[in-house]
């Protein structure tokens, strides 16, 4: 079965913008009308550079609200600083495509600004159990793709910890983005407290 004419311009967006994955990790067989995800990673050029993930089949359909009507579309990206055992991308996969099913799972749509908590910390960033999910923090990511079904949505995914996610409660979205920003490289885990 062919791929929805929305996910394959999502895709050719991505293939403009980054060229070949170098791996791709599938998911079959999601909740509601996800029947199939795919998250492509991008490898850094260079040791230091940045590994990143990008959803495809999240924008299979517009996601779910709490009031019953349907909310936007929205495919996910998170970058990584350096490059990762094969391992550890397959588990960072692994949440990504558990966090483009929440929607269909909770009733709830996702979007810039929210976080999200998980039952354990996110792969590769101890002490990180929640994200946080913004707009673009890289120069080459866009705000939306243009697909045939409209407007997409990139949502960063930035890993959080307990202490900045009651920091994030207690100022608006854009604030605490800011201060999170500089307060550290968002794409490496943070430093463990007492360590």
């Amino acid at each position: 079965m062919s791929a929805p004419p929305v996910l394959r311009d999502v895709y050719r967006t991505l293939m403009a913008a980054r060229g070949d994955a170098a791996a791709s990790l599938t998911f079959d067989d999601g909740p509601g009308p996800i029947a199939r995800l795919d998250v492509f990673v991008y490898r850094p050029a260079e040791p230091a550079g940045l590994t990143t993930f990008a959803t495809v089949g999240m924008a299979t359909a517009p996601m779910p609200t709490a009031d019953g009507a349907e909310g936007s579309r929205a495919e996910l990206l998170l970058s990584r600083s350096g490059e990762l055992a094969p391992e550890d991308e397959q588990q960072i996969a692994m949440q990504l495509a558990n966090l483009a099913v929440y929607p269909w799972k909770t009733g709830r749509a996702v979007g810039w600004a929210q976080i999200v908590g998980f039952e354990q910390d996110f792969p590769t960033f101890p002490g990180c159990p929640a994200v946080f999910l913004a707009g673009p923090l890289l120069k080459d990511t866009p705000n939306w793709i243009d697909t045939c079904e409209g407007a997409v949505q990139v949502i960063t995914v930035v890993p959080i910890t307990e202490a900045e996610r009651a920091s994030a409660a207690s100022m608006p979205p854009k604030t605490f983005a800011g201060n999170l920003i500089e307060a550290r490289d968002v794409f490496t885990a943070p430093p463990v407290v007492g360590a």
